[in-house]
């Protein structure tokens, strides 16, 4: 009897490589595909819309944390396959929304340099990145490293709302609206008969 399905084929990692291969192919699909969703989106710009890039940017942020936290705890290679699908799709969209913001923010004649630098500093990342989040899997495991991204990401999002205007949303629609106090000053002067 075979203990596990790596020793079927002789070698441990005979397994593990078509898999690998098969998540990143699944990976890559989903990045083209969430890059020309976004793309479609983002191509005429609306002024009501809501499909903005720092909405798309942050909608992809949350989506692709959310999926990386539950790849972490998924136990089914169908789930995985699917939740790495729309991680791809969620890097796509950002990089899109990314790429448009600088695009829009900066003068024309800056574009070159400041792709330039932005390519220069995502390369950077990347570099660091991949060796971290390799001895971090060594030292961790696959499953740790993936919650940890997820959370890492999800904080990003938190912690770009707006919250003051999603506050102040909120609290008018659901009636929550604050008692403005009127400022010390002016209460003087409209007593003073000033105002």
């Amino acid at each position: 009897m075979v203990a596990d399905a790596s020793e079927a084929h002789g070698q441990p990692g005979d397994v593990a490589r078509p898999v690998a291969c098969l998540i990143t192919a699944v990976l890559a699909a989903g990045q083209l595909a969430g890059a020309w969703a976004a793309g479609t989106l983002l191509a005429r710009p609306a002024p009501g819309r809501l499909l903005r890039p720092p909405a798309v940017a942050a909608t992809a942020v949350a989506a692709a944390g959310t999926s990386f936290v539950l790849v972490s705890a998924s136990t089914e290679i169908g789930v995985v396959y699917v939740l790495t699908a729309l991680i791809g799709c969620a890097l796509g969209g950002f990089g899109v929304a990314r790429q448009t913001m600088l695009a829009r923010l900066t003068d024309e004649r800056l574009h070159g340099s400041v792709f330039a630098a932005h390519a220069a500093l995502v390369n950077v990342a990347v570099g660091v990145g991949l060796p971290a989040a390799g001895a971090a899997e060594n030292l961790l495991g696959p499953r740790a490293v993936y919650a940890a991204t997820g959370l890492v990401l999800l904080a990003a999002f938190l912690a770009s709302l707006p919250w003051r205007s999603l506050m102040r949303t909120l609290g008018t629609s659901a009636g929550w609206r604050r008692r403005a106090r009127p400022c010390p000053s002016r209460r003087r002067a409209r007593e003073a008969g000033a105002v």
